[in-house]
């Protein structure tokens, strides 16, 4: 899944971009409606609501 990307490569850059995140089927549909967000902005809303489940 792609985010908000927060950084700006040069056309000759290879790897793998700080906005692309692979999630399992389990958290998948957390990560869904976040993308206008950071990769890491959208994982620290996804492990809030993790936590705040659990409780």
């Amino acid at each position: 899944m792609y985010f908000r990307p927060t950084v700006d490569y040069p056309d000759s850059w290879t790897g793998h971009p700080e906005n692309a995140e692979w999630f399992c089927t389990e958290h998948l549909p957390l990560a869904e409606g976040l993308t206008d967000l950071s990769a890491l902005e959208a994982i620290d809303q996804i492990r809030a609501q993790l936590t705040q489940d659990k409780a």
